[in-house]
């Protein structure tokens, strides 16, 4: 037989499943015998894993629903020690109970110094501060189908689709069936399939900057379909309309379309003295605004270097001191990080780069165009971005508290999408 023995699966449970469909065309041949322990018992693990063919062929016991219980740990790894040499026994933890923690350390620890034993961790499940893991993890999957994809496009595609590494494999799978050989913003903005809201910033976002209404509609409908609220929608639409007339005013003002871009990542970002300031360099400007993210950071930055007196902040709610107790000697004391409640409810920002340089090549390029120096383009441009942000307002509202919104949508999207700059567009 080709499968090791014992194997323990725990993680992600599509990631799991995958592994048990491979080892299952490794051995096509084995009869598998598999044992939910929600429905079996202990005893028929121990006779299932027991008892050869008769007929000497190969058989795999997969045992899995294993509750979380110590007593049913420690009778698996007594099984597991004194297993039959015909006989590979699989333990798939397919209720996710098993985690690197206190409880299961030790029975992990337990099960590697088992003779022939693998261990098969597909992780926990990713949250939002695992960002940069979620990334490297989507990094990993293209290059197991012999692609590549950039940490700008993995990034994106981690926004798109979200957290979950069996959603994040499974997109992978797919995309890898028809990406280049280095996946590009636009195939994945194309083809990867939307789990959450962000992928509607993302989307639309980047088909409105195409020029394209038929397109847009299009994207929107399918939003629609997929049971998108048509509130996020004309939301998203309304931010677009904000970002193109910041565009248009920042180089109105004179600026260069490179440093329009810039400007606009910083939109949004506290403290602004920091953000928008042109004599620290861009490196250093998310180092040197890190101590002012929370409640008191705030203060001290408006009493500081504002000159804002202290007694303003009177309404500011006092919170209990909390007196720490020195660590125990051979403990790591654990790095403080920031409640909810402690951090400042940050304004509008534009979450990635390649959206401020799409929304500024749509103004470039369809808006403005070969007229770079006419002063009279500019005025009409700001003016153009003025009445459609104005618009695209209203048309919220409609879409909020009015019938046929998608009707409204679809306004919106034909005034974003024009590329017309007369008066009355």
């Amino acid at each position: 037989m080709l499968l090791p023995s014992p194997i323990l699966i725990f993680g992600d449970y599509y990631l799991s499943r995958n592994n048990l469909l491979d080892m299952k065309k490794e051995e096509p041949n084995a009869k598998w015998v598999e044992l939910s322990l929600d429905k079996a018992t202990l005893d028929d693990v121990r006779t299932e894993v027991g008892m050869s063919l008769w007929s000497g062929d190969a058989k795999v016991v997969l045992v899995y629903n294993v509750p979380n219980q110590k007593a049913v740990r420690e009778f698996l790894l007594d099984v597991c020690a004194s297993l039959d040499e015909s006989v590979r026994l699989v333990i798939w933890d397919s209720l996710n109970n098993i985690k690197y923690n206190k409880t299961c350390q030790s029975f992990l620890d337990a099960f590697k110094e088992i003779p022939n034993s693998k261990l098969i961790n597909n992780g926990d499940k990713l949250t939002e501060k695992d960002g940069e893991e979620a990334i490297e993890f989507v990094k990993k999957c293209f290059q197991q189908h012999g692609k590549r994809i950039n940490y700008t496009e993995a990034k994106m595609l981690v926004g798109i689709v979200g957290y979950n590494r069996g959603l994040l494999a499974s997109e992978v799978d797919k995309l890898c069936v028809l990406s280049p050989e280095i996946a590009t913003a636009d195939f994945i903005l194309e083809n990867a399939y939307p789990s959450n809201d962000a992928a509607v910033l993302y989307m639309l976002s980047n088909v409105v900057d195409t020029g394209s209404y038929h397109k847009s509609v299009e994207m929107a409908e399918r939003f629609m379909q997929i049971g998108v609220n048509e509130n996020v929608l004309a939301e998203v639409l309304v931010k677009k309309g904000r970002w193109q007339l910041a565009a248009a005013y920042f180089w109105a003002k004179g600026m260069s379309w490179s440093n329009v871009i810039n400007k606009l990542m910083t939109m949004g970002k506290f403290p602004s003295i920091i953000w928008h300031s042109d004599r620290i360099k861009a490196v250093d400007k998310k180092e040197m605004a890190a101590d002012f993210q929370d409640k008191d950071g705030m203060k001290k930055m408006l009493v500081r270097k504002l000159g804002i007196p202290e007694e303003y902040f009177g309404l500011f709610k006092k919170e209990a001191v909390k007196i720490e107790e020195p660590p125990k000697k051979g403990l790591r004391k654990k790095k403080a990080t920031l409640k909810a409640s402690d951090k400042i409810k940050s304004a509008e920002k534009i979450p990635m780069s390649f959206m401020a340089e799409q929304t500024v090549n749509f103004v470039k390029d369809k808006l403005v165009g070969p007229n770079q120096d006419n002063p009279y383009i500019k005025q009409q441009l700001v003016a153009r971005a003025v009445r459609v942000y104005l618009f695209a307002q209203d048309k919220l509202a409609k879409v909020r508290y009015g019938t046929n919104p998608m009707q409204h949508i679809e306004e919106m999207l034909a005034a974003l999408t024009s590329v017309r700059m007369e008066k009355g567009q």
